[in-house]
């Protein structure tokens, strides 16, 4: 068994210390399948790292924090942190995004990926497992790091989502961001249906919105999905959203819908809404149809 060192010992990895991996004997974790969204397909996802962004050497990372990676990033059998990483790369991609807003959601999701794993809070075994401990500082620790060296590559995520992709003529594909509000109580695990209609009269199929081993719509998080090739609905006038109440606290509070044509580069539109979806709130509501002035 490798050993494991102390809370304070892992801060030190930002200044190239020695931190050894979390023991891979404990577990494995199959390798992730490409998301399978109904009708929506993920973005180009690169996991923890990018073309832009590998994990450097001889930095302040350090091969030590190759051995990290190794473990916890995908490449390694414990790759717990896989679909964190995936959902914070659409983060980047979206265009408008906040990265100290992607950035934060990171690390709730790494934190949320390691509670998964370790089943903390399930039982009062779990609850003292070290390795669940280990993993959430190591998760911190990341976090810090992406906020340290991450400002290029989110530069880097934004321009290259204003060029355009190749689409067939009179066909669209869909960047549809949702953002759900910075308030108690917002998030939600209800599951949620969008359809999108243009200015040409047409409308998108209804699209069921889930990304698998991510949680979904929760407070000020920002959750980002890629449509396949339909046909192009012209500028998108109204975006109808809803969920089906499911789950205690279902209700939500949508903050704003960000869509954008990938066809066109950096051509998208922003609905707000600012209102919640819920059956003991405001109206009672749990569909709203957005345009560009209302939220109704």
């Amino acid at each position: 068994m490798k050993p494991i060192l102390s809370l304070g010992l892992l801060f030190l990895i930002l200044f190239s210390a020695l931190v050894p991996g979390i023991d891979s004997a404990r577990a494995s974790v199959p390798t992730p399948q490409a998301e399978q969204l109904g009708a929506l397909i993920p973005l180009a996802e690169n996991g923890c790292g990018t073309a832009d962004f590998p994990v450097p050497a001889g930095d302040a990372l350090s091969s030590a924090f190759r051995a990290l990676a190794s473990e916890l990033l995908g490449t390694g059998k414990l790759a717990i942190w896989q679909d964190a990483c995936n959902a914070h790369d659409r983060c980047y991609d979206s265009l408008g995004a906040s990265r100290s807003r992607c950035d934060d959601n990171f690390q709730k999701n790494m934190v949320r990926a390691c509670a998964s794993f370790y089943g903390a809070g399930s039982s009062l075994v779990a609850k003292i497992d070290p390795y669940y401990y280990i993993c959430e500082a190591n998760a911190k620790v990341y976090y810090e790091v992406v906020k340290k060296f991450g400002e290029s590559p989110y530069k880097k995520a934004q321009a290259n989502s204003k060029k355009p992709v190749s689409c067939s003529s009179g066909m669209a594909k869909y960047r549809i961001s949702i953002y759900t509000s910075n308030k108690d109580g917002a998030g939600t695990d209800a599951d949620m249906t969008i359809r999108l209609y243009g200015s040409n009269g047409g409308s998108s199929p209804a699209w069921e919105l889930d990304t698998p081993k991510i949680n979904d719509f929760e407070r000020n998080g920002i959750d980002v999905f890629k449509t396949r090739e339909i046909k192009d609905l012209g500028s998108i006038a109204k975006v109808a959203i809803g969920h089906d109440n499911s789950g205690d606290g279902s209700g939500w509070h949508l903050e704003k819908i960000t869509v954008q044509n990938m066809c066109l580069g950096e051509k998208y539109w922003i609905f707000a809404c600012n209102r919640w979806l819920a059956d003991d709130e405001e109206d009672e509501k749990l569909q709203r149809v957005i345009t560009t002035g209302s939220c109704k």
